[in-house]
């Protein structure tokens, strides 16, 4: 079992204590900024880091100007974490070409390093959150030079023009209701890993493929991991409630999917492919009969505005937080049960309901923030999503086919040949162990682009009970 981190420690007693300012604009500080700089100052090829800009009020400005080869960038940002930490909200980055046009402004409206406006010198601007582009060619009115010198609200202002701002800007903080669920239901949950593992009616460890006890260890694998959750969920509700019996829990369930199941349904007995996908239905049938829940009740998220969806398998993994975040502004008092499915790479070829896990989502100060829970620990979004990229590919497969006929993207090329590495006995590549999180994202989103491997995910949103709201 593992224990929350001190990390994740400091951000929940940073966003009680509220360290957040009620105040974000650099706008006088750029200001002053602009009325003297010139864009082709300086040497290109070298970064200038100047620490002395503060506003009005005493509150720190942040400022770096990067100089490249055929460009120069200039950011603002609220230093009110130090001047080391310059992902924060409001950052805002100009990029000049070296004769001074200014082509590009990015302006961050979330703490989420993916999340901004990138305004084009064409009068347009594009929308990118959680690392999606999820609007394109928005029209803004004036010139793009009128972003060096106006607010940060006046600059956002073009979202509520177009009538999305409630689609991309958070609502208030959530993090109290969610902790307290957390800790009520779901940490007490995680428990020892086992390949095979649940807890049955009598408390007692059994393996689920045939309910005999655990002999070498005991544990929970990640269905066990969502059945002792809709346990500790209904015992909480109700506390003379026993654990749920398993046997039913595995029953095959050919509601509304029958053309599917029956496609596959010779292979039920020895490979059964949609194991995963029939045990959440069940648990959250049960969840939601146990509990009362008839209006606001547990259910597989369907229909998303900016995501496509597939019945039986849900939707991209490049859409999983941008449809959580999207459900939560509509609806926040919810968490989420993952299913992760594929194809398999071998014969038979049958889809697979192979990983489930359990999403947290909340928002602090002005982050969206995802916790994730995987068989019996904590482990965290990105590397639940660097666990589904490939570790490996023959030569063949990534040179002549990834790199020649899918990847079109020079950087997507670049992306992909830094992070795989060609073997020593250069067969094949494999997946550089330490990545980083963001890349781990981005090349997931690439693969998701090309349908390699074609990992899909099904979201099934939970409603944390009214006892767990604030009381004012």
């Amino acid at each position: 079992m593992k224990f929350l981190s001190n990390k994740f420690i400091f951000l929940f007693l940073s966003a009680a204590f509220a360290i957040y300012p009620s105040i974000y604009e650099t706008t006088n500080s750029r200001k002053l900024f602009f009325a003297e700089w010139k864009a082709a100052a300086g040497s290109s090829g070298k970064s200038l880091i100047q620490r002395k800009i503060t506003e009005d009020d005493g509150s720190k400005t942040g400022l770096i100007i990067k100089y490249e080869a055929e460009s120069i960038d200039v950011m603002f940002y609220p230093a009110y974490r130090g001047w080391d930490d310059f992902k924060t909200y409001g950052r805002i980055i100009y990029r000049f070409d070296l004769s001074g046009q200014l082509s590009m402004v990015k302006v961050h409206f979330l703490e989420n390093n993916d999340s901004y406006l990138l305004f084009k010198g064409n009068g347009k601007y594009d929308i990118y959150l959680l690392g999606k582009k999820f609007r394109e060619d928005l029209r803004f009115f004036g010139e793009i030079d009128r972003l060096k010198y106006i607010s940060l609200n006046s600059i956002l202002g073009v979202l509520k023009e177009n009538k999305i701002d409630t689609e991309i800007l958070l609502p208030v903080d959530d993090y109290v209701m969610k902790n307290k669920f957390t800790l009520a239901v779901i940490t007490k949950s995680l428990l020892p890993y086992s390949k095979d593992g649940a807890i049955n009616e009598f408390d007692e460890y059994v393996n689920i493929a045939d309910l005999s006890p655990q002999v070498n260890g005991k544990g929970v694998n990640c269905s066990g991991f969502l059945k002792e959750i809709t346990d500790n969920y209904i015992k909480f509700l109700n506390p003379s409630e026993k654990r749920l019996s398993i046997s039913p829990l595995k029953e095959k369930n050919y509601t509304g999917n029958a053309t599917s199941r029956e496609i596959y349904k010779r292979y039920d007995k020895d490979e059964d492919p949609f194991f995963g996908l029939d045990w959440t239905y069940n648990l959250i049938t049960v969840l939601n009969n146990k509990c009362g829940y008839k209006v606001i009740k547990a259910e597989e998220i369907r229909n998303d505005s900016y995501a496509s969806y597939f019945k039986d398998r849900g939707f991209y993994l490049e859409d999983l937080s941008g449809v959580i975040f999207r459900d939560q502004q509509r609806d926040p008092p919810f968490v989420y049960f993952i299913v992760f499915n594929k194809y398999t790479d071998v014969p038979p070829f049958v889809p697979k309901y192979y990983h489930s896990a359990v999403i947290v989502p909340y928002t602090s100060g002005k982050h969206f923030y995802m916790r994730v829970f995987e068989s019996g620990e904590e482990t965290g979004y990105t590397n639940i999503i660097k666990n589904q990229l490939p570790a490996y590919f023959s030569k063949d497969t990534f040179e002549k086919y990834l790199l020649d006929k899918k990847i079109t993207e020079d950087d997507d090329k670049k992306l992909l040949k830094k992070n795989y590495i060609l073997s020593k006995n250069r067969s094949g590549y494999n997946l550089n162990y330490k990545i980083e999180s963001d890349e781990a994202v981005r090349i997931s989103k690439i693969f998701d682009r090309i349908e390699y491997k074609d990992i899909k995910v099904m979201i099934y949103k939970i409603p944390i009970p009214y006892q767990f709201f604030d009381k004012e």
